[in-house]
């Protein structure tokens, strides 16, 4: 019956729904046959019915079906990804949450599924930092305020960037550099090129081309000066023992004293520990012990996290797995992280504005 369905259904898609629960009625009459099984999750990818198609991939692999069709079908459910219908022309990457996006130079937030928040439009908007405290300027002025938009703080001047709120003090920009300031918004200390995030007591500061840490009195607690030290998502130099800077033209993974590896250029630290590094202008991906675990072969990527990495053939970006299998094609212009919500910015076009993807799985 249902191979005569399936010749009829080539001829006439109009006849979906009856083949469709033809299927069904022969799976729930021998629901050991994970054939059929098979059967109803190619035909609900038909009508991109993914959860449905997931559920019973798996369970033709419970009963023991096991075979590259099924593998290669689950692939395909698995990293099938909706696109969200707004565009943007900035975005931050998401941080505790939350993305800061700008559509022609007006600023709001949205949250890392791509759900609208309430804030009203904005001038400029920071990250999101502790207890939800960001760096906004709207027409009237720059503030700290919450996720509740309740002022935290005014500010005497209008920032042009911030980075994140933590341990009680955030950096902000004016025309002259950075600065760190409390959540009432007063002036601590500093005069920066660039600053990063305090985290346990300590933060990268750049003065003109030198790189050092310094405590939260403004105090250089580091003899070494660098290059360059990298900043990740949230603004912090250091992830879990270990920083990435940049010493006599070549960055190096920093822990207890000492330096491992040598590379042209490197990415970001994140949960997954899987760093994007750059040896002899080609991109792989070491451990946080200089280990490697991915080798050079990629023309641009950034860092793993919540299990994809972003890479670059040299023209489009697509993203691979953990075993550095390509999963999602070179499909995109530009790509940023996956959050926890398996969602990620990418700029689908060539005119470079930036959309939300989200994955159908999510577990």
């Amino acid at each position: 019956m249902l191979n005569a369905y399936e010749k009829r259904y080539a001829e006439d898609t109009d006849i979906y729904e009856n083949y469709l629960n033809a299927a069904r009625a022969a799976f729930s009459y021998f629901s050991d046959n994970s054939e059929y099984l098979l059967k109803l999750a190619e035909l609900y990818l038909v009508r991109q019915e993914y959860e449905s198609a997931y559920k019973a991939l798996n369970d033709a692999l419970e009963q023991g079906m096991d075979n590259e069709r099924v593998s290669e079908l689950l692939e395909k459910v698995r990293y099938s990804y909706d696109t969200g219908w707004k565009s943007f022309t900035e975005v931050r990457t998401c941080v505790n949450g939350f993305y800061a996006v700008s559509e022609s130079g007006v600023w709001t937030y949205i949250e890392e599924d791509g759900t609208n928040t309430d804030f009203t439009k904005l001038q400029m908007a920071g990250p999101v930092g502790e207890s939800g405290i960001r760096v906004i300027r709207d027409e009237d002025r720059g503030q700290l305020i919450n996720t509740e938009q309740v002022v935290q703080g005014i500010l005497s001047f209008d920032p042009i960037d911030a980075g994140i709120f933590s341990e009680g003090l955030v950096a902000i920009a004016d025309d002259t550099g950075y600065a760190y300031y409390d959540s009432f918004g007063d002036k601590q200390f500093g005069n920066y090129t660039m600053a990063g995030t305090f985290t346990d007591g300590q933060a990268a500061v750049q003065q003109e081309d030198t790189w050092s840490i310094v405590d939260k009195e403004g105090d250089r607690i580091s003899e070494e000066t660098y290059e360059d030290i990298i900043l990740h998502a949230d603004g912090s130099h250091i992830k879990d023992g270990v920083m990435i800077a940049k010493k006599d033209g070549m960055y190096r993974l920093y822990k207890d004293g000492k330096a491992t590896g040598e590379y042209c250029d490197a990415d970001i630290i994140t949960e997954d520990n899987m760093i994007a590094v750059c040896i002899e202008d080609k991109w792989g991906y070491v451990d946080t012990e200089g280990n490697e675990l991915i080798p050079p072969t990629y023309a641009e990527a950034k860092s793993f996290s919540n299990g994809l990495a972003a890479v670059s053939d040299g023209e489009r970006w697509g993203f691979i797995d953990a075993s550095g299998k390509l999963v999602i094609d070179y499909t995109f212009f530009g790509a940023d992280y996956f959050n926890s919500m398996k969602s990620c910015m990418v700029v689908a076009e060539p005119d470079g504005a930036w959309q939300l993807i989200s994955l159908n799985i999510t577990e």
